[in-house]
């Protein structure tokens, strides 16, 4: 943002005003990409798995890309404040398009993984870098209006990626799924980079990586739960109990004082979120690979489930943009952990009746 651009963004309340409409539409952009990327992967991940043989591995594939999330954000903090959103993107771009790459040429379940784990860095430095050059060209006023259309820009890819997903799997095979997405990301690019440039060059002082030790040891706990989640026995846990530790030590540096053990305040609204996206990422995960394993779904049926999640998600945000009043916002919070914990519980019911009825066949 430069000081030409001051007027135009003080006086006016639209998103699209001169000054701010090329990082608006380049953020609308990149996040329909990567929306498009998390449901249509998701949905097309038990198709994946069966081809490669890869049951054993599917939470890593998973959780690699969320572990890994973890250092791309944490170093995209230290990018930004210190170089800036552009230098941030540029890298954020890269790894996320050379993890596509690996993931849609893998041999094996290992190297989707890997894939994965890059995909997950990428889009970790991304997401911090989009929030913080929109940010800066967005006014505060308008910040409410601009999370609303970050999550609006869901709603497209939440309709059709499903079925685009299912189609291309079904005509050209599950690798198509991650190499349409690559060939997106220059599209992005070429939208969003430009207008990251006016978004302002950073600090200049060295960069600091003390945090990121401690972010590495967040995604090795991670990875390791995850690991733990599919193996059976004395190992298993084993292998839960140490990344838990892991990810406890990491997280007592990483968040707030006060945070694990919910401090009234700013602390349990980020401990709360945590739980709020572990649920939405577990569901994320493996609803698809319920619904066509153990009530044989189809992949575009399965993708309904995900479908669902993505749209209402996006006019939840947009409710919350319309509601002004502090009193009122304050209610949205308890409201909207009630409405969430309304709907796992309805996604967990037929698992739970499923299994009574397998452990007492004569009921």
């Amino acid at each position: 943002m430069n000081v030409v651009d001051m007027p135009s963004i003080a006086s006016s309340d639209s998103l699209f005003a001169p000054g701010r409409r090329a990082a608006c539409l380049g953020a609308v952009a990149l996040i329909s990409m990567l929306a498009f990327e998390a449901i249509a992967v998701a949905t097309a991940m038990p198709a994946v798995a069966g081809a490669l043989d890869g049951l054993p591995l599917y939470a890593l594939a998973f959780g690699a890309t969320l572990a890994t999330s973890v250092l791309g954000m944490t170093a995209a903090g230290q990018l930004c404040d210190k170089r800036g959103p552009y230098l941030a993107a540029l890298v954020g771009l890269a790894a996320f398009l050379l993890g596509l790459l690996l993931a849609g040429f893998a041999p094996n379940m290992t190297a989707l993984v890997l894939g994965r784990a890059l995909q997950g860095l990428g889009s970790g430095v991304l997401g911090v870098a989009l929030y913080v050059g929109a940010g800066r060209v967005v006014p505060e006023a308008l910040h409410p209006q601009m999370f609303a259309m970050f999550a609006a820009a869901w709603v497209v890819p939440g309709l059709v990626g499903p079925a685009l997903a299912s189609f291309l799997v079904q005509a050209l095979g599950w690798r198509s799924v991650f190499l349409a997405v690559a060939a997106a990301v220059p599209v992005a690019a070429a939208l969003m980079l430009p207008a990251l440039k006016h978004a302002g060059r950073g600090s200049g002082e060295t960069l600091q990586w003390g945090a990121m030790r401690w972010a590495l040891l967040a995604s090795i706990g991670a990875l390791l739960l995850h690991g733990a989640s599919q193996q059976a026995g004395v190992g298993a846990g084993l292998l839960f109990a140490v990344g838990l530790v892991g990810v406890g030590f990491a997280a007592r540096r990483l968040l707030p004082a006060g945070t694990l053990s919910a401090r009234r305040g700013l602390p349990t609204v980020i401990l709360l979120r945590g739980f709020i996206a572990a649920a939405f990422a577990t569901s994320e995960a493996f609803l698809p690979l319920l619904l066509t394993q153990h009530f044989q779904w189809s992949l575009t049926q399965a993708g309904i489930a995900l479908s669902a999640g993505a749209v209402t998600w996006s006019v939840g945000s947009a409710i919350q943009a319309r509601v002004q009043a502090e009193a009122a916002r304050r209610r949205l919070l308890p409201t909207g952990f009630a409405v969430a914990a309304t709907g796992l519980a309805v996604v967990m019911s037929p698992v739970a009746l499923a299994a009574a009825a397998r452990a007492a066949p004569g009921v």
